[in-house]
């Protein structure tokens, strides 16, 4: 953990944005492509930063969400998977500054959409073919 929540902060937020924000576009659009309505927000977060969320809906499932959160206190950032009402609904993975990088959110993505919507996107699996994360 870094000694200087600022620095974890300012990190947080330019990779939210140059790293993070990008596959979320790309995932939204390929869901697009295949049927499903999906809408990204960068909103205020519930501890003072950022937050990336991708909100995804077909006809006839309810609202699912893939979100990042951090805390700057604790310096960790939470993977959220939610589709349905409940706390059950919810998976999180906790991780670290390092896991806002493009192998990490592909797969977390890819297992969102598998997970949700039997959709695969091709485009990171292929990409990663020879690696994965295990969250």
């Amino acid at each position: 953990m870094s000694a200087d929540p600022e620095s974890f902060a300012d990190a947080y937020q330019s990779a939210l944005v140059e790293v993070a924000l990008p596959v979320f576009a790309r995932a939204s659009e390929f869901a697009r492509r295949h049927g499903l309505e999906c809408s990204i927000e960068l909103l205020e977060g519930r501890r003072d930063l950022p937050e990336l969320s991708l909100k995804v809906r077909n006809c006839r499932d309810a609202e699912c969400i893939c979100r990042i959160s951090a805390d700057r206190q604790t310096q960790r950032l939470c993977h959220e998977n939610r589709c349905g009402e409940t706390d059950a609904d919810v998976k999180q993975v906790i991780g670290s500054l390092a896991s806002l990088n493009t192998l990490v959110l592909d797969s977390r993505l890819l297992e969102f959409f598998q997970a949700s919507f039997a959709l695969h996107l091709d485009y990171a699996s292929s990409r990663h073919a020879a690696s994965h994360w295990i969250g």
